[in-house]
């Protein structure tokens, strides 16, 4: 048996590979859209300065916390309003096609699903995104009064 020499990986294959195609949900509950993104991680931008003091104690209360911390349902309003900007900020800087400002000049500002979906992109990948929308699609078939519903795991 002849094992084949790995072959270094192309500079455009590299590109290629850090830019997937992502399906994310749309502006209605029936509708996707596919955009080109970028995992964009937290320590990158602390570290090259790009994300704002403002929005390092939130960084670092959610991805710190063992337990997983949820601005949304154990956040104070302060710590919700800084969830936001960490949102929408990683939207920002993981959109490559179309960009953040793109949408938001000719569609309008992104859903909080679509913000939510981006966030789990960047900071758990593709696989833990289409866990994600198999969750939202399920909450939406429950409907709005689901506040008490345990979600199956797996």
């Amino acid at each position: 048996m002849s094992k084949e020499t790995p072959q270094v990986t192309s500079l455009e294959e590299m590109k290629a590979q850090s830019m997937p195609i992502v399906e994310l949900p749309g502006w209605n509950d029936e509708d996707s859209i596919f955009v080109r993104m970028r995992k964009v991680s937290l320590l990158h931008l602390i570290s090259s300065g790009q994300l704002p003091n403002e929005l390092l104690a939130i960084a670092h209360k959610i991805t710190s916390s063992e337990e997983g911390f949820n601005p949304i349902r154990e956040g104070t309003p302060e710590e919700l309003a800084e969830f936001n900007k960490l949102l929408h900020l990683m939207a920002q800087k993981s959109l490559v096609e179309p960009t953040y400002d793109e949408i938001v000049e000719h569609v309008g500002p992104l859903t909080d699903n679509q913000l939510s979906a981006i966030f789990v992109f960047c900071t758990a990948g593709v696989r833990a995104l289409k866990n994600f929308r198999s969750r939202l699609a399920l909450i939406e078939a429950i409907g709005d009064n689901s506040e008490d519903v345990q979600l199956p795991t797996k």
